[in-house]
């Protein structure tokens, strides 16, 4: 049996991620042949156009419009070859550096609420796999963390516990937790604040005069130990997060209270980032979102202990839950990406082939 040949271009971080566990499932068969083009492939341009290949996969897009990408979008559109694109987050198969070559190219979406709107964006079709890109991981394997039971972070009894999630954008970090604590000190609630810094913060964006007075406050307790952070959301009451934060996507696999802080300077920095002012993941439905003016408000409604409380837990809860429903059990996203490719007019979902 001759080797079907994969060309994988991606050149932003998810995607590569995504692509390379793929790329490292495909070599394990022995019919698979894989060409990786993008970040830290070391290939060059004349290897992927003298490679023949079958099945050509864009992972992303990539946020900004892409040379490369369109140069291989524009090769196999010449020489009649299949495009998927990959999506490694929910919205970023609708960038807009993809668009003049929907009508050829099938989406294979992130969460199953992309598929109408891939759809309605103009791609010839669009697929959810039943599980979500591999590069997320499993949080529900994430053991809680008992951070909060004992030593320097110990939480008294009936306390808050919201834990505040830093940006690599100090600035913006300082600010999301500035609002944390004005607003709460506001509010009049007993709560603590564990604050944990972004472990790559962008030198030129911290101010240390600016942090220090934040972290003087007497209901903030900096984790000084690098925490890992779904492990410390399933011991915290709320998440307090922005920019592209992983832990929105992991609050809303656990369905887990989380709220994205947004304002002028997030909507600015996700523009250059991403070329996106809200990130994916928001849209989708994963968490609730506030601003300097409401987000102590927001905060209140999801740690109300009362009937009241329950309520808006449970909304956004149900949101979540649509946005991100339970993968299938046994699924192994990446041979369902290979599979889905090789035979898409007659692939079956895996929910599917458990019944039979």
């Amino acid at each position: 049996m001759s080797k079907k040949q994969l060309l994988y271009a991606a050149f932003d971080t998810g995607p590569s991620n995504y692509g390379l566990d793929i790329i490292a499932h495909a070599q394990r068969k022995k019919n698979w042949g894989v060409m990786y083009f993008g970040n830290n492939s070391g290939a060059g341009r004349d290897v992927a156009w003298n490679m023949e290949f079958d099945y050509a996969v864009v992972g992303g897009p990539s946020s900004f419009e892409n040379a490369i990408d369109r140069e291989i979008l524009d090769y196999c559109l010449d020489h009649n070859k299949p495009i998927f694109v990959l999506g490694d987050s929910p919205r970023s198969i609708l960038r807009s550096g993809i668009k003049g070559y929907v009508d050829h190219a099938t989406a294979i979406v992130a969460v199953p609420s992309d598929v109408d709107l891939a759809r309605q964006f103009g791609y010839k079709d669009a697929v959810w796999l039943e599980g979500y890109p591999s590069h997320w991981g499993n949080p529900n394997t994430t053991p809680v963390s008992d951070i909060f039971q004992h030593g320097p972070y110990a939480a008294p009894a009936g306390c808050a516990k919201i834990f505040v999630c830093g940006l690599k954008h100090a600035k913006i970090t300082d600010v999301m937790l500035g609002a944390v604590l004005s607003g709460m000190d506001k509010r009049g609630m007993d709560y603590r604040a564990y604050f944990q810094s972004h472990p790559s913060e962008i030198e030129a964006t911290k101010d240390h005069v600016r942090r220090a007075r934040l972290l003087e406050h007497a209901n903030v307790r900096e984790l000084k130990t690098r925490e890992n952070v779904a492990s410390v959301m399933r011991a915290s009451d709320v998440t307090v997060c922005t920019g592209g934060a992983t832990a929105i996507i992991e609050g809303a696999l656990l369905q887990l209270p989380v709220v994205y802080y947004l304002d002028t300077l997030v909507r600015n920095y996700m523009k250059r980032q991403t070329n996106e002012e809200v990130w994916g993941p928001v849209d989708a439905g994963s968490c609730v979102v506030a601003s300097r003016t409401d987000i102590a408000m927001q905060l209140d409604r999801l740690l109300d202990t009362s009937s009241i409380g329950s309520s808006w837990r449970g909304l956004l809860h149900a949101d979540q839950v649509a946005a991100f429903p339970p993968q299938a059990p046994g699924l192994n996203i990446c041979q369902e990406v290979l599979d889905y490719i090789e035979n898409p007019n007659t692939y079956v979902p895996l929910s599917q082939r458990q019944k039979k």
